[in-house]
């Protein structure tokens, strides 16, 4: 799920019936992010890795490759599914090449 800040959300949400994982965006509030909570969703609001055996020390690159400003306003999952590893984030992240027009006007 993702963009459920606006408009009629809360309305629409109410109605949505599942297991519901939202990835914190950048509207996201904890407002928002709360009364998801009250409908039973999960709500991710920081690098979460659901992948087995994965070792926690790997981290460690990114800490090393970007500033924790950047790292506390990324949410994101990267989950096995089906032998397929899927990043699921709402926007792009970690993407620091200057030539990708998605950049222009973010990195410094």
């Amino acid at each position: 799920m993702g963009d459920m800040a606006f408009g009629e959300s809360y309305r629409i949400a109410k109605k949505l019936q599942g297991n519901i994982t939202l990835i914190k965006g950048n509207y996201d509030k904890e407002k928002h992010l709360e009364f998801y909570r009250t409908l039973g969703w999960r709500v991710i609001e920081t690098i979460e890795i659901a992948i087995e055996g994965f070792d926690e020390s790997n981290l460690e690159y990114l800490q090393y490759k970007y500033d924790r400003k950047t790292l506390s306003k990324t949410a994101c999952l990267i989950k096995d599914i089906a032998a397929k590893r899927v990043f699921f984030s709402h926007y792009f992240v970690f993407n620091d090449d200057p030539y990708d027009e998605k950049c222009q006007n973010i990195l410094p």
